[in-house]
Order: structure tokens, then C-alpha cells, then sequence
């Protein structure tokens, strides 16, 4: 950072590459970076398909420390449905739901708060990893995010502070 005087940094993963959750490495690199590198520097936090990565009170510092993230999920992609609740685990705040035209942002929706029941949150979309269709839920897993980080309307990935 030092030789190209840059400020910011951007984290930007998908969940799942070779079987390594790489979408939940992304939120914990978010939460223990900033305490390593100087003070002024902005972070911009994208995932995809983040399965949920810790408890409630970590989620809860997650979303107090953690200012800019996108976490994007896509329709009934059964991979953000894991870990399980039940288990303890919870979602941070900052879901970007990919979802049908006509929603509130266009093509997707600003989900707020910690595991959104609404239909148009992943959460609310697919309850369980059962609540998916299982040939389509990987299909959706695995779209195309090169589309998704290029995009720039209605203050897209990207520019997560909706």
C-alpha cells in the first residue's frame, strides 16, 4: 500500500472454490484486516453464495465493524442456508438478494438486518438447504460473478451502502 499510495481495499469472494469456503475467509479477513493496516484505510467487502460464518455475537461484530459489505446471494441457492441456525450459527447484516425484475432495486433486493425471513432474502427464499431445487441450487450457486462485479446501477455490489 505504501508504493502505490493506495487507501482502500477490496475483498471479493465466492463461497465455495475447491471445497475451501472462501466467502467466509472474505468476512474474516473484513474483521481482522482493518487491526493490521492504518487506520485510514476503507475496505469494500463483496461475497457470493456465503454460507454463515459465525454466532450471533459474532455476526453482531461483524456488523458493527464491518461498514461496507455486500453479501450477495442468488435466488434459491441452498449455500447460504448453511451453517444452520439451529447450530448457533447466524448471518451478518449487508444481504444483496438477486431475485426477479420488477423488485425494489431492479433485479435484486437490500435485505436488512441478520437473516431476513422475507421472501426476497435468502433466508426467506430457501429456509433450509431442502427448501431449494437441488439440480437448480447448484446451477445458481455457480453463476456468472464476473457479470455481478461489473455492475454499477441502482448502486450495485460494489457500492454496498444502500
Amino acid at each position: 500500500m505504501k508504493t502505490t499510495n493506495s487507501k482502500t481495499v477490496y475483498i471479493i469472494r465466492h463461497s465455495l472454490v475447491l471445497k475451501f469456503p472462501l466467502g467466509a475467509i472474505a468476512l474474516l479477513d473484513a474483521v481482522y484486516l482493518p487491526l493490521d493496516l492504518p487506520l485510514d484505510t476503507e475496505f469494500c467487502t463483496n461475497t457470493f453464495g456465503m454460507p454463515r460464518v459465525g454466532n450471533r455475537a459474532f455476526a453482531d461484530y461483524a456488523d458493527a465493524h464491518v461498514t461496507n459489505l455486500a453479501r450477495i446471494t442468488n435466488k434459491k441457492d441452498p449455500i447460504p442456508t448453511l451453517s444452520y441456525p439451529f447450530t448457533g450459527f447466524h448471518h451478518s447484516s449487508g444481504e444483496k438478494h438477486i431475485v426477479t425484475a420488477g423488485t425494489a432495486f431492479g433485479d435484486w433486493y437490500a435485505c436488512k438486518g441478520q437473516g431476513n425471513t422475507n421472501q426476497n432474502c435468502s433466508t426467506g427464499a430457501v429456509p433450509n438447504i431442502f427448501g431449494g431445487n437441488e439440480s437448480e441450487g447448484v446451477a445458481i450457486h455457480r453463476w456468472p460473478t464476473s457479470e455481478l462485479l461489473n455492475t454499477r446501477s441502482h448502486g450495485g455490489p460494489l457500492e454496498p451502502s444502500l
